[in-house]
Parts: structure tokens; C-alpha cells; sequence
């Protein structure tokens, strides 16, 4: 089977930029830039030897929805275990398709203040987004607020 990367960190730097600087703002809002700075040489290398918690959800598409107020794109993976997790569709969001088969790489990063607002005490930053290649694809139009009114079911 052979699998297309939809979305990687390393080449998302607008993402890495706007955390970075949250990590290093003056509020209590962000990650901590403990052990090292998300995006630097020495993060990538945390998550390389072990020193951030690099993790792999494999498993199969069970959904591909809008999500928060119908616009936020998710995906439910069922992986092969049978656990249930949800996943923003980071990426080419038309590539989520119910059925195929997924690969999601992503590391444990602290918060800087653990557990606050319930998110408990790290992270889950997505490294990597591999889903089964295929030609067929998802509707990327929005239902909810900022979408084109799309209903389904």
C-alpha cells in the first residue's frame, strides 16, 4: 500500500512561527519552550532520542466531518487497535476520506502551565499526516459559520 504525506511540521513554518511565538510570549498561553523551542535543530532532535514522546496513530478513516460550529475540519481515526481518536484534518483536507488508511505522527510537548484549561499536560503536535494514496476525496466546503451553508445527511 502506498501512502501520500498530506501535511508535515518541518515544512509548516507559519504554524511553527505563530507557536514559537506564543512559547515565548509573557502570558501562560502556549508550549513550553522546554526542552527545547518547537521547530528549532534542538527540538527536532528531542523528538528524535526520546526526549519528547514521538508517538504513531495507525488505523483507517472512520469520518471525515466539520467539527467546533461546522468549521473546523476533523477526522475520527479508528486505529488498528480499535481506539477512537480525533484529528484535525491538517493539510489537504480532501484527502481524509472515510476508509482509507491512515498514518499520524505527532510528539507530546508540554504545555507551559500543565493542565491548564483542561488540556492537560502536554500537547499532541502533529509531525506528519500519511493517508493511503488515493483519487478519491473529500467535499472541502464548510457547512457552519464561514462555510457555503453545505448540508450533509
Amino acid at each position: 500500500m502506498t501512502f501520500v504525506t498530506v501535511y508535515s511540521l518541518a515544512q509548516d513554518q507559519t504554524r511553527t512561527e505563530a507557536m514559537q511565538k506564543a512559547s515565548l510570549g509573557a502570558t501562560d498561553f502556549g508550549l513550553s519552550p522546554l526542552p527545547a523551542l518547537i521547530g528549532t535543530s534542538e527540538w527536532w532532535h528531542a523528538t528524535e532520542d526520546g526526549s519528547l514522546v514521538r508517538k504513531v496513530v495507525s488505523g483507517t478513516i472512520s469520518r471525515a466531518y466539520w467539527g467546533s460550529m461546522g468549521d473546523w475540519p476533523e477526522c475520527e481515526v479508528t486505529g488498528n487497535d480499535g481506539a477512537k481518536s480525533t484529528w484535525t484534518r491538517e493539510g489537504d483536507i480532501t484527502r481524509y476520506v472515510e476508509g482509507l488508511r491512515v498514518l499520524i505522527t505527532f510528539v507530546l510537548h508540554p504545555w507551559k502551565v500543565p493542565d491548564q484549561r483542561g488540556l492537560g499536560n502536554a500537547s499532541k503536535i502533529v509531525l506528519t499526516v500519511e493517508i493511503e494514496d488515493s483519487n478519491r476525496r473529500s467535499d472541502p466546503r464548510a457547512p457552519g459559520p464561514g462555510g457555503i451553508g453545505l448540508r450533509t445527511k
